[in-house]
């Protein structure tokens, strides 16, 4: 296994290898900004929660990067991790059942956090394995191992 490149999403801006790609610290809606810069036509996006959003703007700046030569399709693995899963979604879908008395279904889908590797794997119509862990700290030898599993 060798990494390609790496991105990452934080309030203050989206980078791709270690460098700023998109400045969104001053934005109102920062992923919703990033994904306007990516310009990438998905309507979807906008349905997504936080972390499906984060994953997919992510994931989009890394696809430049994917060897041509391999059969994305069928052999690409997603290994996902962080430490608290669909915390976020989980918390409004509490909150709407609380307050509203009425569970609300377009966030009942997000509280489970691998609904974030299916929604990559739609868009993109991948079909390898995918796993998203929670764990508490980032784990680089668990997704190695992970990744050599067959």
């Amino acid at each position: 296994m060798k990494i390609l490149a790496h991105s990452y999403v934080c309030p203050k801006g989206i980078h791709l290898n270690g460098n700023r790609v998109f400045n969104t610290d001053e934005a109102e809606n920062p992923l919703k900004s990033a994904y306007q810069q990516l310009g990438v036509e998905y309507p979807k996006f906008y349905k997504m929660d936080v972390l499906s959003k984060m994953a997919f703007i992510g994931t989009e700046l890394l696809l430049p990067f994917f060897p041509k030569e391999v059969d994305l399709e069928n052999d690409l693995q997603l290994i996902f991790a962080n430490n608290s899963a669909s915390q976020y979604t989980d918390n409004l879908f509490i909150e709407s059942y609380e307050q509203l008395n009425n569970p609300s279904p377009s966030l009942f889908v997000y509280t489970l956090p691998n609904i974030v590797t299916g929604e990559l794997c739609i868009r993109h119509k991948w079909y390898g394995e995918n796993c998203f862990f929670v764990e508490e700290a980032f784990n680089p030898a668990h997704f190695s191992e992970w990744a050599k599993s067959d």
